[in-house]
């Protein structure tokens, strides 16, 4: 299963099944990753002013709820450092607002985190200081890989973080809430987002090098 949820050649969030808030838009023409044209983007807005772009519920996760496996990969421009989270993926059952899966890339303190299930202990969380550069695309991927018996981290394509697979998921409701911390919209993230895709397996390394070289949009593939 896979939920692909920025790519569109239309501009009408409608088509992406997102409700936007505040200033959350999709970009121009041309403002995607790829700068072809037709492609589009989210733009979040700015920094803690409550924007954001929400899915609906529903049973969508339900697979991966089931089986604790996922890829979540995305591209974003940050044009802030600041206190911010790029998704989160709501559980009802999960302590820290819901934190089903949810990301901070980076925090204000430049760590960027992977929480699962809850908040914050070693179970929980994953940590790993930058390389964030802001203003320019960059290509995130977080994975739990349970046969593996592994969480990881990467940034452009490179492994930087990884632990134990840590806590299984709690289940989720089908809700993402993309560029703020879901369900209050507190801090919202100052930057744009492209190609954001949550896949029910663990993505091989390889794999994942190749998405940030380009060639492979994960809304259209696999």
């Amino acid at each position: 299963p896979q939920v692909a949820v920025t790519k569109t050649t239309s501009r009408n969030p409608a088509l992406l099944g997102l409700t936007l808030r505040n200033n959350a838009d999709q970009t121009a023409d041309m403002g995607g990753r790829s700068g072809d044209p037709g492609d589009y983007a989210l733009d979040f807005g700015g920094h803690n002013d409550g924007s954001s772009a929400k899915t609906a519920i529903g049973a969508h996760f339900d697979e991966i709820s089931a089986s604790s496996t996922y890829t979540i990969t995305f591209w974003q421009i940050n044009r802030q450092q600041a206190n911010t989270s790029i998704f989160w993926i709501h559980s009802p059952n999960a302590g820290g607002s819901q934190r089903g899966i949810q990301a901070h890339t980076p925090w204000g303190n430049g760590t960027v985190y992977f929480d699962q299930s809850g908040c914050c202990a070693g179970p929980q969380r994953l940590t790993v200081g930058g390389p964030i550069t802001l203003n320019q695309w960059q290509h995130f991927a977080f994975v739990r890989d349970p046969a593996a018996d592994k969480r990881i981290i990467y940034i452009d394509g490179v492994a930087v973080a990884n632990a134990d697979a840590g806590e299984l998921l709690d289940p989720l409701d089908g809700i993402i809430t993309l560029g703020a911390e879901g369900p209050s919209n507190a801090n919202s993230f100052n930057g744009i987002g492209d190609e954001f895709a949550i896949l029910g397996g663990a993505l091989a390394p390889e794999v994942i090098s190749t998405l940030a070289d380009g060639p492979i949009n994960p809304a259209a593939d696999g």
